[in-house]
């Protein structure tokens, strides 16, 4: 009545059957109920901390552009294997029975168009027709090399992983195939293959790093180390100055002592003073490459005087413990 107490908020009462029992009663409307298709509809909410995973889109492979419409001559791409000549690690983007054209001359003038195009489609055409060529019609290749290397140094530096891979794989036939045949084209094709050593994705880095090794195992020596040198130990990049000694490493292995230690005095002065140098890199891998490339060079007896006579002074003190302590120890 004139108490003052706030009105009650229970739910409405309703009074019983019985004389002097009141019962309470909730009337209030029941909670709506989401149906199945609507809670299936509903996001789940993550609570804190929860990783929601991403959906990536879909990489595109070479296999996959048969079926893009248009690509039909592009099933020859599907997964196969590099010749064992080659050595690589990576799978081949380019199968191993390729057939060779009945008009090699037409399809080298059509190649060498498509691989001037922005379509990366047509650029993927245009490598694998250079496969070919290489591979079936090596001397019309060797008429019109220094082209055909020219496109191929600017698909190895392709934005597009695809074709960077394959532009390498490209490189590494017709440094297999042509030999010495490459030894004018080396240094500017290296040049590009070096810069993919240090690539973030690591298939291009196996693919560029095999045409090097390529490149090493095939050329005249004094070219091999006139590459080697100038565009892999002196770059910028650490990680390609591993790559160069690296190389250097492999072709005192494949030649030998006595075949490196005859070459020309330009060339072998050239491979010592680097070799020096870079025993003073901070890269572990670097310095392990080098100490294994000097190591074997210590079996000629005039290696000590050599060194002391092509490097300078300042260097040789730096690296000096070094060549006593783990070189130059018989």
């Amino acid at each position: 009545m004139g108490s003052g107490r706030a009105p009650d908020a229970s739910p409405p009462c309703v009074a019983s059957a019985q004389p002097g029992v009141v019962r309470r009663v909730d009337i209030s409307p029941p909670p709506k109920q989401q149906s199945a298709a609507t809670r299936s509809r509903a996001p789940a909410r993550p609570g804190r901390g929860v990783r929601v995973p991403l959906r990536r889109p879909r990489a595109t492979t070479p296999g996959s552009l048969a079926s893009s419409g248009g690509s039909a001559s592009l099933v020859g791409l599907a997964n196969g294997s590099l010749s064992s000549s080659l050595g690589n690690s990576t799978a081949s983007l380019f199968a191993d029975t390729l057939p060779g054209f009945e008009n090699p001359r037409e399809a080298l003038n059509r190649g060498l168009q498509q691989l001037e195009s922005t379509e990366w489609e047509v650029t993927m055409q245009a490598l694998q027709t250079v496969v070919r060529l290489v591979r079936h019609h090596p001397a019309l290749v060797q008429g019109q090399l220094h082209t055909c290397s020219e496109s191929l140094a600017k698909q190895v530096k392709n934005l597009r992983s695809q074709v960077a891979r394959a532009a390498c794989q490209a490189s590494s036939h017709l440094f297999c195939i042509l030999k010495r045949g490459m030894d004018a084209e080396a240094e500017d094709l290296s040049t590009a293959l070096f810069s993919r050593t240090a690539d973030t994705n690591k298939f291009l880095r196996a693919d560029a790093n095999t045409a090097l090794d390529t490149m090493t195992d095939n050329i005249t020596p004094s070219k091999a180390v006139s590459a080697i040198v100038h565009k892999g130990c002196r770059h910028q990049n650490a990680v390609v100055r591993a790559a160069g000694a690296r190389l250097l490493a492999r072709l005192v292995e494949k030649l030998g002592v006595e075949r490196i230690m005859s070459q020309p005095r330009e060339t072998r002065d050239l491979l010592l003073l680097t070799s020096a140098r870079l025993l003073m890199e901070g890269s572990l891998e670097t310095r392990s490459y080098t100490k294994s490339s000097l190591k074997n060079l210590a079996q000629d007896h005039r290696l000590s005087s050599i060194l002391v006579e092509i490097v300078p002074s300042n260097v040789m003190r730096s690296i000096d413990k070094t060549l006593k302590s783990c070189i130059l120890r018989k």
